[in-house]
């Protein structure tokens, strides 16, 4: 996660591809994002497709899932690869943001279709993570999670919820999460008399 005073990048990179090697596109893909969005260029399909073509141009650079969401006070937008997730989650549903997304290739690949996505502003819980959250968990469990009011204890839940009974994971499972925090301000109260 990113973080500058008018935005928060959150950003999900599951590397993949069966080379061994993908950490490492994982890890260029976050340092990539992070010098655009330092630089306050950040594009992000733009992004995911050079970072696409730069892994391929790598002798066995490896592959990744993506999944990049850009919060500010406009709204939510971002674009994804791959089978990780991104839902808006309120108390009575989700909206799965990433629905239409592209799963294979992935990013790394030379041929990554990174689609956009995006909603109006921050309203309810933003949750990424990857395959191993969404496709071992029960949704509506997950929902039930992650619109729980104490947003310190959701990510430990979450994966907590997709562990087997021997503590093992089945699948690299990762999460992250943004909600809009209201700050009150404390003002004295006057007193007439």
């Amino acid at each position: 996660m990113l973080v500058y005073a008018d935005r928060v990048v959150l950003v999900v990179a599951d590397g993949a591809g069966g080379s061994g090697r993908g950490a490492h596109a994982a890890d260029v893909l976050l340092n990539l994002l992070r010098e655009r969005s330092d630089a306050g260029t950040l594009d992000v399909v733009d992004a995911l497709r050079d970072c696409d073509l730069a892994l391929a141009r790598e002798s066995m650079g490896g592959e990744s899932t993506a999944v990049v969401a850009v919060v500010d006070e406009r709204g939510i937008m971002g674009a994804s690869v791959g089978d990780s997730a991104a839902w808006l989650v309120e108390p009575t549903g989700h909206i799965d943001l990433t629905q239409h997304q592209v799963r294979k290739p992935l990013i790394g690949s030379g041929q990554a279709v990174p689609v956009p996505f995006g909603c109006g502003p921050l309203r309810a819980t933003l949750l990424l993570g990857t395959d191993g959250l969404f496709k071992y968990g029960n949704s509506a469990q997950l929902r039930q999670i992650a619109a729980a009011l104490d947003i310190e204890a959701i990510a430990e839940r979450l994966v907590g919820s997709v562990r087997l009974r021997s503590g093992a994971l089945q699948d690299d499972t990762t999460v992250v999460l943004c909600r809009r925090s209201i700050e009150l301000i404390d003002e004295p109260s006057t007193a007439h008399g």
